[in-house]
């Protein structure tokens, strides 16, 4: 769609890397993130500068990472670290330490390697594989531990403590951005939603750099110029339901600049409704529904898990919950599954997804690529192909 709001936080991205640059002359610093599990709300509560370094689908940048990790491990893992020996990156150029929380024991490696060959100050926060929530639980407990010593660490890092009263209002922000997000999501559901996904999802990637009270108040804007274009009154009169399949596209780590399968899915005859991506509607499910380091520790071990989490020790599995839960509330045709090469995780439970999901009558197409462009031609005849029979599957009604 064009868009006021959405070239405003355009243009608002072009301007930040100036803005942090100025920020860190006046003496702020930068703490990086990789992992959705790291909770930012402590950064920002001290006054420090999160950023999400999640950048990736460069293949030269990848082979970069070959210096540090081999061909056999995770691309996103290796274009970590090939965008920090590159160091042209204004997000990573800028980073004076990196905080983790490692679902994955690849980007585990990857904190090591950046305090050894980078020099940068590592803060590397243990999650719990027991990680359901209970007061007395010691998954519970272990973690809450983890939150105060990385409170203590970032405390140091700033030179001031982090307050009951900063934390509430850092909480409370961050909060308010994901309803936001939530709400702009929720549009996709429509038969001829007043954006695409592709947009909806770049918005989520806009908060990983933006200044936060900048970026709530410039989502608001969003939603205010979008909740408008589906006013009846504003809607077009010839415009009639969408016949294109819904899909919904989930699986590891789809990164900021891995365009890929996105372009791909663009260019064929269906529309993307929805995503489960750590770095798309996983980043704001979620809520904190209080405002102490308590409830932001249960929020950060009962949101929906990543795929790289064991789930044995669980009565059922709420991943699959969630993404059933979510095929039939944005009305899914087809699913794509995406996943990178060598992500071990993602792949093993590639058939247990598929299982679930076919018996509920929704076909899934499962993609395993890297970030080269060697493979384009043939994930392209994939898509198609899968698309075409979701035509005829609603032209036979």
């Amino acid at each position: 769609m064009t868009s006021r709001a959405l070239a405003e936080v355009k243009i608002r991205l072009e301007r930040r890397p100036r803005e942090i640059e100025e920020l860190r002359s006046a003496g702020r610093k930068v703490v990086g993130t990789f992992c959705v599990y790291v909770p930012e709300e402590l950064i920002h509560a001290a006054g420090l500068i999160p950023i999400r370094l999640v950048k990736g689908g460069n293949p030269d940048v990848d082979a970069l990472g070959d210096h540090y990790l081999s061909t056999g491990s995770c691309p996103f893992a290796r274009a970590c670290l090939g965008y920090k020996e590159v160091n042209r990156d204004p997000y990573f150029a800028s980073v004076d330490a990196v905080a983790e929380a490692p679902t994955c024991l690849q980007m585990e490696r990857v904190l090591e390697l950046y305090h050894k060959y980078f020099g940068v100050e590592i803060l590397p926060i243990s999650f719990p594989r027991t990680y359901f929530y209970a007061p007395d639980a010691d998954g519970f407990r272990f973690f809450m531990d983890q939150l105060q010593w990385f409170k203590g660490r970032l405390e140091e890092l700033a030179g001031a403590p982090i307050t009951e009263e900063r934390l509430r209002e850092s909480i409370r922000l961050f909060d308010a951005t994901r309803e936001k997000l939530h709400r702009i999501y929720g549009l996709l559901r429509m038969d001829v939603p007043p954006l695409r996904w592709e947009e909806a999802f770049k918005l989520v990637h806009a908060g990983f750099y933006l200044d936060r009270r900048e970026y709530d108040a410039l989502l608001g804007d969003v939603i205010a110029e979008l909740e408008a274009a589906c006013d009846p009154a504003a809607a077009d009169p010839d415009a009639g339901p969408d016949s294109l399949p819904r899909l919904m596209i989930f699986g590891g780590c789809l990164a900021d600049g891995d365009d890929k399968i996105v372009e791909v899915v663009k260019s064929v005859n269906a529309r993307v409704v929805i995503d489960d991506f750590c770095t798309g509607s996983r980043v704001f499910w979620n809520l904190t529904g209080g405002d102490t380091l308590e409830e932001l520790a249960k929020r950060y071990l009962t949101k929906v898990p990543c795929g790289s989490l064991p789930y044995p020790h669980r009565e059922g599995d709420p991943k699959i919950a969630h993404i059933t839960s979510l095929a039939k509330e944005y009305r899914v045709d087809g699913v794509i599954y995406y996943a990178l090469r060598c992500c071990d995780p993602y792949i093993f439970k590639t058939e247990r997804f598929r299982r679930v999901l076919e018996g509920m009558g929704i076909p899934m197409l499962d993609l395993v690529s890297e970030y080269t462009p060697s493979d384009l031609d043939e994930l392209q005849i994939q898509v198609e192909n899968f698309v075409e029979t979701l035509e005829l599957a609603r032209m036979r009604g």
